[in-house]
């Protein structure tokens, strides 16, 4: 059985898919050529597609996921979850935030919503490499331009 939890709360969704995807963002540079060119833009991170029921009986399910889908941080931005699934757990991700909309609607046989929405990956291990090469190279530069003022400096005051 298909389990997906946040926060370690555990969603009611019956008939659970889960569905991973990663892209690569590249921008083309062929311009009008047969060129395969192309500059990267980055690794975005993983967008989790969730679907699953909700039967009739259980409604306040349904007002517990849109409670979750609606939470915010003190800062006004949109809450970030730790998530539990098998499928998350195999892309290596560990925090995601809702994405995009909820959305519900009537099945057509059974006495249950269909309910789809998206994750998307937080603080992903490529955002982290990202910041810790950029914090590292910031001192560096900062003492080559703090060098280089002072090389300047020397050489007006030798004029």
């Amino acid at each position: 059985m298909k389990m997906l939890s946040l926060d370690g709360e555990l969603l009611p969704l019956q008939n659970l898919k889960v569905n991973c995807s990663k892209q690569f963002k590249a921008k083309d540079m062929s311009g009008q050529s047969s060129s395969t060119a192309s500059s990267e833009q980055g690794e975005k991170g993983v967008k989790v597609d969730v679907s699953g029921t909700i039967a009739f009986k259980n409604e306040d399910h349904l007002t517990r996921l849109y409670e979750l889908f609606s939470m915010k941080q003190d800062n006004g931005d949109r809450k970030i979850f730790r998530i539990g699934n098998r499928d998350a757990k195999l892309y290596k991700i560990r925090e995601v935030k809702f994405e995009g909309k909820l959305s519900s609607e009537s099945h057509e046989r059974l006495l249950a919503w269909v309910i789809s929405f998206s994750l998307r990956e937080q603080n992903s291990a490529a955002e982290q490499k990202e910041i810790r090469a950029r914090e590292q190279s910031s001192p560096a530069q900062t003492e080559n331009n703090a060098h280089a003022q002072a090389l300047k400096d020397a050489d007006e005051a030798l004029n």
